[in-house]
Formats: structure tokens, C-alpha cells, sequence
């Protein structure tokens, strides 16, 4: 609870804008920039728009496309992450969408959406590209500017500032003006701290990474399976035939037949332990159906957790930002699937085969992009089959098995035929799980220690920059 004299009071009317700890950091900032704000900086901002999914002319492949940039692609770094990045057709970026286009000199801001306001990220050096409505991108008209800029934005200290500015509940935002108006403490150092910390916490990541990727050297060699070497892409490779006698069931996609697809096969059958399918160490295998947009099915978070493909995380499912649908549609209209305990996650949509265990003590339920694997426990481990998903073994055959089409997709049929090299004895599964996770926890540690040092050094520049009168 706080008290506001009337002379206190601006434009804003909501009490948020007005808690005196807000307060007070905004006057220090003030008291180090005067009336610097982003809009001195501002040479052009525009923001972007997302084209008609059912329309595909505007959208295109990675070979053929051009990136186009959203909200989850900004990082509070200062850099992109590319890695799911969609991409649009030139035509779309150089007629439908060019006011939004962007380059390596420009500045891209979140400007809408729950969590984390005013992310900002410069491309990477070379990058061309566009946004969508939820962020906006800001010609500085230099580089050094642009990344500048980018790491003061990423302060926490500023994002408060940022966050001080939104309007709206479920979704916040900042309009052009609530985003030009951030005071700006222009310091050329921050952006050398800010990249001498991410490059400390990248390489420590990078050891983490080298760890996981080990997991399946190991896996291969307890299994005893000699992965084929993937042949170059050439047209001659690319040639194949086929007898009739070979093509088995409705896969009549020549890219199931390939060399690479046979010879793989061919290596699981010749490894220590015979495969099984899923299917046979499986008592069912379904999944889930994602009620009406905007229907009354939806609830807060006191319903029950409507858990997507976006939720998996980190071999868990994360209850940051879940959807929740009422009880009584959990228990009527989406009963079949149902999560318990120790049932095995695997998605089969858009990005597949990633797998997870379900944790236990958990009431939630999952779309129709998540399949639910409830497994035999007599034949299986079910924390040996997600691993075995997971490696380069599952990513083989889900690759293999999922349909050509724009976004990639697993049925049942094909889930139940996934083969999964199985040592008979559930000790000998219990020891191998043992492993990868230990693995994962020595990693796990890595990376937990790496943030801690970068985000002390974050602390230490923004100390720097609240308190440095030179």
C-alpha cells in the first residue's frame, strides 16, 4: 500500500505504474541520462504482421525463404535464436511486408506478450529477415548503436522500466510512444561486458552440450549398434531402386526407402539386443484433441493443465505458461487422455520425437500434437524408452517414419512401429538409465553454474551503470 499526492500523478491512472520502488529507479535513471530517451536514437520503427497460414504462398523453406523473426527468437542476450526460426517467400518480404524488413544495422524489440518486455536482439552480422506484429524493428542507423542499445534493453533493471510502460492484462503491451519514451543511459562499454559474459556462458554451454552429445556414443556402444556413415548429398547417391517385393505396407514415399533408412535398419537388427517395437512393450498408445479456441472449456489456473508441444522442456514439462482447461472437460471430453505417472511423452506434430516421462504427483491432460505412451513395466523401463526416443536412434526412425508434408506428423500406427533396442534383463536397462542421467545431471550442473556467473556479471554492469559518474 502506498499514498499518491495528485501532483504526483501523470497520464497513467493504474496504481502499478506508480509503486514507489518503480518510482525511485526511474528517477535514478533519469538523474544519469537527463532526457535521453530511445526515441533519441529512433531514425525509422516499424513494426511487422503475420501472413494467413492457409495461405502458403507466404511461407517458403529455409533454402528458398527468408527468415521471418518472432518473439521466441529474441533473446535478453542480444542475439537470435535461429533455431526454430520460420521462414517467409521473398515476395512477402519485398512487397506484403517490406515496411518490416530488416538488416545487420537494425534493432528488433518485443513489444507485446506475457513474460520478459522489450527482449531487444541485433541480427547476426550478413542477416536479412522480417517480424511479425509483436515486435518492432528500429533503424539506428549503425550497428555498434543497434547492440548497445540491445544490451542497456536487456538490463533488468531497465526491463522494470519497460514493463512500467505496458498496458494490458492478459496481454501486455507497448505502444510506439510507452517504447520510445525509455530513458536511455548510452554507455559503448555495455555492449563489450554484455558479449564478454555471453561468450564465458557460451562456452560453458558448450562443454555441457559436448557432454549430452555424448550420450550417444554411449548408448551405441552399450547397444552394440555401428551407426551407417550418412552418405554425401549427391544426385548419385540420391539414386535408388526398389523391388516391388521391398515396398511394404502404404509407405509408397521414396524417401522411406533411402540407402541411409535401410542401412540404419539393418545396424539396430545386428546390435547386442533384438528391437521391439513400441507397440509391443506398450499397453496403449494414444493422444490428445485441443478444445475450441475462445470456447468456455478454458479456464484459469485453478483448472487443470492443457499441456502442448511447447510445454516439454528439459526432459519435464514446464507449467510456466500452460493452458488450462475446467475440470469437468478433463475428466469428460479429454479423459482418454489423461496423464499419470510414469506414462512416456512423445511429440508428433511440427516437432517430433521429442520425448518425455511424465513426473510424478500431476493432474494434466495434452493436445492432439502429443502422443501418450503407457508402457509394460514388466518389458521396459519407461525412462530407458524416452532416452532411446531421444537418441540418435528414435531421431532416425521418427525422421524416417514421420509423412512428408509441410509440417511433419506421426500417427499411432507409426509410433507402435518405432523399434527400440531392448536388453531383456530390466536391470540391465535400470544401469544404462542410471548413466544417461548422470550424465544430463553433470551437464544439467554445468549450464546451472554458467548462468550464475553471467548473471553476476549482468549485476555487475548494471551496478556500473546506475552508480558510474564518468
Amino acid at each position: 500500500m502506498f499514498l499518491l499526492g495528485w501532483g504526483e500523478k501523470e497520464k497513467r491512472l493504474d496504481p502499478a505504474y506508480y509503486i514507489p520502488s518503480i518510482v525511485e529507479l526511474e528517477g535514478m535513471v533519469r538523474a544519469r541520462c537527463g532526457n535521453v530517451r530511445l526515441n533519441h536514437y529512433v531514425k525509422q520503427m516499424a513494426g511487422g504482421a503475420t501472413p494467413k497460414i492457409e495461405d502458403s504462398t507466404k511461407y517458403a523453406t529455409s533454402e528458398d525463404g527468408v527468415p521471418f523473426v518472432r518473439v521466441q527468437n529474441l533473446t535478453s542476450e542480444g542475439v537470435f535464436d535461429l533455431e526454430d526460426v520460420k521462414y517467409i517467400s521473398y515476395d512477402t518480404h519485398k512487397y506484403d511486408l517490406k515496411r518490416s524488413a530488416f538488416c545487420d544495422q537494425d534493432l528488433v524489440i518485443k513489444i507485446t506478450g506475457v513474460g520478459r518486455m522489450a527482449i531487444a536482439s541485433t541480427p547476426p552480422v550478413g542477416f536479412c529477415g522480417n517480424i511479425n506484429q509483436h515486435s518492432v524493428k528500429i533503424v539506428t542507423g549503425s550497428r555498434e548503436v543497434s547492440e548497445t542499445l540491445a544490451a542497456y534493453l536487456n538490463l533488468d533493471f531497465v526491463e522494470k522500466l519497460a514493463s512500467r510502460r505496458a498496458t494490458g492484462g492478459t496481454r501486455p503491451a507497448l505502444d510506439y510512444p510507452a517504447l520510445r519514451s525509455i530513458p536511455i543511459i548510452f554507455d559503448e562499454r555495455i555492449a563489450k561486458m554484455m558479449s564478454d559474459a555471453r561468450e564465458l556462458k557460451e562456452k560453458a554451454e558448450l562443454k555441457a552440450q559436448q557432454l549430452l552429445d555424448s550420450i550417444d556414443d554411449y548408448l551405441l556402444g552399450e547397444l552394440g549398434i555401428i551407426m551407417p556413415d550418412k552418405p554425401a548429398d549427391t544426385l548419385e547417391n540420391r539414386k535408388f531402386y526398389r523391388g516391388f517385393f521391398e515396398v511394404s505396407g502404404n509407405r509408397l514415399d521414396p524417401r522411406y526407402y533411402t540407402k541411409y533408412f535401410i542401412s540404419f535398419y539393418n545396424a539396430l537388427y545386428n546390435g547386442r539386443f533384438r528391437p521391439e517395437t513400441v507397440k509391443k512393450i506398450s499397453i496403449s498408445i494414444c493422444s490428445g484433441s485441443t478444445p475450441r479456441a475462445g470456447s468456455d472449456d478454458y479456464t484459469d489456473n485453478s483448472g487443470i493443465p492443457f499441456v502442448r508441444v511447447k510445454d516439454l522442456k528439459d526432459d519435464t514439462i514446464d507449467f510456466s505458461n500452460v493452458l488450462f482447461v475446467k475440470s469437468d472437460i478433463h475428466e469428460r471430453s479429454l479423459k482418454r487422455s489423461q496423464l499419470a505417472e510414469g506414462d512416456v511423452l512423445i511429440t508428433i506434430a511440427g516437432t517430433i520425437g521429442l520425448s518425455i516421462v511424465v513426473p510424478s504427483i500431476i493432474h494434466a491432460n495434452i493436445n492432439q500434437a502429443i502422443a501418450k505412451i503407457s508402457v509394460n513395466k514388466d518389458l521396459v523401463n519407461n525412462q530407458f524408452l524416452s532416452i532411446i526416443i531421444n537418441s540418435v536412434i528414435g531421431k532416425v526412425q521418427t525422421d524416417r517414419l514421420s509423412r512428408p508434408a509441410v509440417q511433419k506428423n506421426l500417427n499411432f500406427q507409426e509410433i507402435g512401429q518405432i523399434l527400440i533396442p531392448l536388453p531383456s534383463n530390466l536391470s540391465e536397462q535400470d544401469i544404462i538409465t542410471k548413466k544417461v542421467n548422470d550424465i544430463k545431471a553433470k551437464a544439467n550442473q554445468i549450464k546451472d553454474n554458467a548462468m550464475l556467473e553471467y548473471q553476476k556479471s549482468i549485476n555487475v554492469i548494471e551496478n556500473l551503470i546506475l552508480t558510474d559518474n564518468n
